[in-house]
């Protein structure tokens, strides 16, 4: 049962670490352009750049596990299936 909390606390540091990058790549590359837009329209710029950071930590961050082997040594470690 330790071995599950303390892999869950890998894997949640490693997806905050992705998450960060990945927000400040979609903000940057998905701009609101605050002065020129409504409060209600800067609200769902943010609400779509956060919908697509978190679509996009998540599939990095299983592409991530799955390419460096990490789901597999976790599995032996742990015995409990990553993704």
């Amino acid at each position: 049962m330790v071995n599950v909390f303390i892999e869950a606390m890998v894997v949640g540091i490693i997806c905050m670490f992705v998450g960060v990058i990945v927000f400040e790549a979609v903000a940057l590359l998905y701009p609101s352009r605050c002065l020129e837009q409504s409060v209600e329209h800067r609200r769902k710029n943010k609400i779509i750049q956060l919908l697509i950071s978190l679509f996009l930590t998540g599939f990095l961050g299983h592409l991530f596990f799955e390419f460096t082997g990490i789901n597999k040594q976790l599995y032996r470690w742990t015995g409990v299936w990553l993704w």
